[in-house]
C-alpha cells in the first residue's frame, strides 16, 4: 500500500506543514498517483470538476482553465461530470466537449448523486497522473493549478489549500 509521506498546504506564496485539521474548508487539491518521479516522466493534469446546474458558469470556468494550462507544456484534460442538472449545463458541456474534443471530457449522472459521486465518477474516468479537482462555481481560481504542480514534482504526495477570503453565496 502506498503511503502518505508528507503534505504540504500553500497558497497565495504562503506555506506552512498541514498534517491534519478538522472542517477542513476544501478549495484544490492535487494527488500524485504513480510512484514514478516528475523527473522521470511528463507532468499529465487531470481536472475534475463536478457541477450541478451551473451552466452559467460552465464555459468561462473552462476558458479560465484553459487559459492557464495552454501555457504550460503539460499533458491536460478537463472532466466535467454533470451531476443531474436540470438546467442546460449538459447541453454547455456537450458543446464545449465538441469543440475541445482532445482536452475536454464529460460524464452526465441520471440525477443529482451529490459532489463527493461525482468526484468520484471523475476521478474513476482521468487518465493522468496529477488529479486536481475544482468546484464550478467560480471559486476556485485556475491560477492556482501550477503551484499545485510545482509542490507536487518536489515530492509530495497531495498538495492541498483553502482560500481565506472564499465568498460562498
Amino acid at each position: 500500500p502506498r503511503k502518505i509521506i508528507r503534505i504540504h498546504f500553500r497558497f497565495h506564496w504562503q506555506s506552512e506543514p498541514l498534517l491534519y485539521q478538522q472542517n477542513f474548508l476544501f478549495l484544490c487539491w492535487g494527488i500524485r498517483r504513480s510512484n514514478v518521479s516528475f523527473k522521470e516522466k511528463e507532468i499529465m493534469v487531470s481536472v475534475i470538476v463536478p457541477l450541478f446546474n451551473e451552466e452559467k458558469n460552465i464555459r468561462l470556468l473552462f476558458e479560465k482553465i484553459y487559459s492557464v494550462l495552454s501555457k504550460q507544456l503539460w499533458d491536460y484534460e478537463v472532466i466535467f461530470i454533470n451531476d443531474g442538472s436540470t438546467d442546460d449545463s449538459a447541453s454547455v458541456l456537450d458543446s464545449l466537449e465538441k469543440d475541445y474534443q482532445d482536452i475536454v471530457r464529460s460524464i452526465h449522472l441520471l440525477r443529482n448523486y451529490g459532489q463527493t459521486a461525482a468526484m468520484s465518477a471523475g476521478i474513476d474516468e482521468s487518465q493522468y497522473d496529477i488529479v486536481v479537482p475544482m468546484d464550478a462555481d467560480l471559486q476556485n481560481d485556475p491560477t492556482d493549478i501550477p503551484p499545485l504542480v510545482e509542490k507536487l514534482q518536489e515530492g509530495y504526495d497531495i498538495v492541498s489549500g483553502w482560500r481565506k477570503d472564499r465568498k460562498d453565496s
